[in-house]
């Protein structure tokens, strides 16, 4: 079974979730599926995958830059050896990509909805520079048509929750559910100790992208307690330059750091030392740090917004709007909670997150992708 898998990411040095999703897939399936992946260059090459490299890497434009690359996509998929049995589109940006690499090869076509442009648009995120420009509204109105595209033509459709589904109706007979998972075992055991900067008792760490949707901005203009640190982990690429200027702004401040990007073991060893993670999104199919933070044993901070909702609940994680004064009271109630009430949210998203293992929900991709051919 040779797939054609085309997203917008890299394995080996993700930038997002979804480059996370497309590894697990990857490495547990190799063995079963013989995937042909297309992905942003890498720094080191992988048995079956094909660097993507960018051809206008002189605009930075991440909006216009997503819809030409499109095009090239669709060529490394056309000039590919080996026929596919099936394209996969893991994402809407390369949407249009598998819909046309599906009728070159005359072969069927899933996509994953793993972000949608128009669920960004009805929260009030557009994903061009200035929706009320004539260029900024065509490329937000060329992006959802593309997003259509191929959900229209896909002949399934993988949702990584039901708060997704629910937006997509019109498609509920090709759609099927496939929730993210982690990998419990790299979990297991602690980390070496992280040694933060800062003197305060409690940490707070931010770790993802640097994005509009990720409530980046509400958390900068938020106030941080006297005797809270807060940490950025991530790399500046990947979201919005306004959110990484805010960023940096903010760590001005005494007690806020920007510790980089972070993976492997020291990531485990950031989220395991943690006292909290903090996640303030606005918008979020899924949310696999949430998992992360559950299986690190570490206490969350949420907006429980979309698919976090799914697994998240109130005696897990503590509760946020995102706008900077909500943020504030509860960083405030996150300072004078005592250690009893923190360990015993971290033992329930222990005991939670054993249903969300890789090792469960890659079967359903492979059963997925045989049905189909």
């Amino acid at each position: 079974m040779v797939i054609h898998a085309l997203f917008p990411d890299s394995i080996l040095k993700p930038v997002g979730g979804l480059g996370e999703q497309v590894g697990q897939i990857y490495y547990r399936l190799k063995d079963k599926v013989d995937f042909r992946i297309f992905g942003f260059p890498q720094s080191e090459e992988l048995d079956g995958y094909t660097p993507v490299p960018n051809f206008m890497t002189q605009m930075y434009n991440g909006s216009f830059l997503s819809l030409t690359n499109q095009i090239n996509y669709f060529y490394h998929s056309v000039k590919s050896k080996d026929k596919p049995d099936l394209i996969h589109a893991m994402d809407w940006s390369t949407y249009v990509a598998g819909h046309f690499a599906a009728k070159y090869w005359e072969v069927p076509l899933v996509v994953s909805m793993n972000l949608s442009t128009i669920g960004l648009r009805e929260n009030g995120i557009f994903y061009c520079n200035d929706p009320q420009s004539i260029d900024g509204f065509n490329l937000q109105f060329t992006h959802e048509l593309s997003e259509e595209l191929g959900l229209d033509s896909a002949d399934s459709i993988i949702h990584v929750s039901n708060a997704y589904a629910n937006k997509f109706k019109e498609h509920e007979k090709k759609s099927t559910i496939i929730p993210n998972g982690i990998d419990l075992e790299f979990w297991e055991g602690k980390a070496q100790p992280y040694d933060f900067p800062g003197k305060n008792k409690r940490k707070l760490v931010y770790i993802g992208r640097f994005a509009l949707m990720k409530g980046i901005m509400q958390l900068c203009e938020a106030s941080i307690p006297e005797d809270v640190d807060l940490y950025f982990v991530g790399d500046s690429r990947g979201g919005e330059e306004m959110c990484w200027q805010a960023i940096q702004k903010k760590c001005i401040d005494s007690n806020v750091y920007y510790l980089g990007f972070l993976r492997d073991q020291e990531k485990k060893s950031v989220m395991q030392s943690a006292d909290a993670i903090i996640i303030p999104s606005i918008h979020e199919p899924f949310g696999i740090v949430g998992l992360e933070a559950m299986a690190a044993g570490t206490m969350i901070i949420s907006s429980f917004v979309d698919g976090i909702s799914e697994y998240l609940t109130d005696d897990i994680g503590i509760r946020t709007e995102v706008n900077a004064k909500s943020i504030s009271k509860v960083l405030d109630q996150f300072s004078d909670m005592n250690q009893q009430e923190i360990n015993k949210r971290v033992s329930k998203g222990l005991d939670k997150v054993q249903n969300y293992s890789w090792d469960k929900i890659v079967d359903k991709y492979l059963n997925l992708y045989k049905s189909l051919i």
